[in-house]
């Protein structure tokens, strides 16, 4: 028998096939294949995880009820859509876009469009209680263009500025825990990077961006004795927490700051309660030198090519800011009054240093100061304490 060719068997049967295929693809449903049909690496993702483990096992132990004042609405897309179950934070859906846990915003992963994120640059990042609590802030080099990064009611400290100018790393106080989180500069997408017993603080950017210089805490047995103290290195997703050993024992490690090129770290020491402080160095074989042995040496900070240290010191009895050669030598006294000047970071293009002043009331301000002639200016200026900066 003869079909017209519109109404051949084979053409009719075709046609369904591409009308069905067109109503699965318009409806967004997913024709089920073998992994074999789908070739290897190609099967279904297993669902991204919302919850780490911490929360989860919290979530099953029992609590006293009303413990948790659930927000209102989503910390990232603004609807008011959360779980008061589950005590979120944040959406599941944003959760799962983030890659991140939805209570406590332990980082699980990193998505590929945190990667996207505009860098900022020539900004001093700083620590401010003019909110009330101890909030990020950053702000120009003159001190104006102020905008706060974080919001909330804990106390957030120590900020550190990555290489690129796309992160910030700071320590927050979030219940009786003291862990390390990263925002990016624009104050969006908070993340978590520890949630332990452990006491992390001072983090310092290697220059690939991916990683954090730290120091960790474990032992908090307290007493007279100093808590150990040591170097480590996380990654910027939260994983691979390490301890970086070294050829020499260190019993308690403060303020860490990588190189630009990432083969050393400088930082303040001491081994135990009533000792000076000095600062060392470790190189990446994990051999130690000293740098300012013998005094009370504090926050030494790396220029941008390495070649110079800034820091503070008592060694002339009160804190004043010096400079010295990444080997040790030449040390330089900046300042010289009856303040208390510490906390000094480098300029990017190390011409300039901002530090920490405490007036005669007390409070703190950050000032910015000439390498050349030492000429200073305050720019916070703030009758509310402004502290810890670090310019990026």
């Amino acid at each position: 028998m003869t079909y017209p060719e519109w109404s051949h068997p084979a053409s009719l049967r075709r046609g369904f096939l591409c009308a069905v295929i067109l109503f699965l693809a318009c409806a967004g449903a997913r024709v089920p294949v073998s992994a074999e049909e789908t070739g290897p690496g190609e099967a279904e993702k297993p669902p991204v995880r919302t919850l780490c483990d911490t929360c989860t096992a919290e979530l099953a132990a029992e609590r006293e009820p009303g413990s948790f004042e659930a927000p209102k609405a989503c910390a990232i897309c603004s609807r008011e859509n959360l779980d008061p179950k589950f005590e979120e934070v944040i959406c599941q859906s944003c959760a799962a876009t983030e890659v991140q846990c939805r209570r406590c915003l332990l980082s699980l992963g990193w998505p590929e469009h945190l990667d996207k994120i505009e860098p900022v640059t020539d900004r001093i990042y700083f620590v401010s209680s003019r909110d009330g609590e101890d909030e990020l802030f950053r702000m120009a080099p003159d001190g104006m263009d102020v905008q706060q990064l974080t919001r909330n009611e804990n106390s957030d400290a120590e900020p550190a500025v990555s290489r690129d100018g796309r992160w910030v790393a700071f320590v927050s106080f979030r219940g009786q825990k003291r862990d390390l989180f990263i925002i990016d500069v624009h104050g969006k997408h908070e993340r978590r990077l520890t949630n332990s017993e452990a006491i992390e603080g001072a983090p310092s950017w290697f220059p690939d961006n991916k990683k954090i210089a730290t120091t960790v805490c474990t032992d908090l047995g307290g007493g007279n004795k100093e808590p150990p103290r040591g170097l480590s290195v996380i990654q910027r997703d939260g994983q691979g927490l390490t301890e970086l050993k070294a050829d020499a024992p260190l019993v308690s490690c403060w303020n860490p700051s990588v190189s630009p090129d990432g083969s050393t770290i400088v930082f303040a020491h001491f081994k135990k309660k009533g000792d000076p402080e000095e600062i060392l160095k470790r190189s990446g074989s994990g051999a130690i030198a000293k740098l300012a042995p013998g005094r009370d040496h504090y926050t030494p900070r790396y220029n941008s090519d390495g070649s110079k240290i800034v820091f503070a010191s008592t060694r002339d009895k009160n804190y004043e800011i010096y400079i010295m050669n990444a080997d040790g030598s030449r040390h330089r006294r900046m300042t010289k009054n009856d303040f208390h000047d510490s906390m000094p970071c480098w300029s990017p293009d190390g011409t300039k240093v901002a530090f920490v002043r405490i007036i005669g009331d007390g409070n703190q301000d950050i000032f910015v100061m000439n390498v050349a002639d030492y000429k200073k200016s305050n720019v916070t200026n703030d009758p509310m304490v402004d502290t810890m900066p670090c310019w990026r």
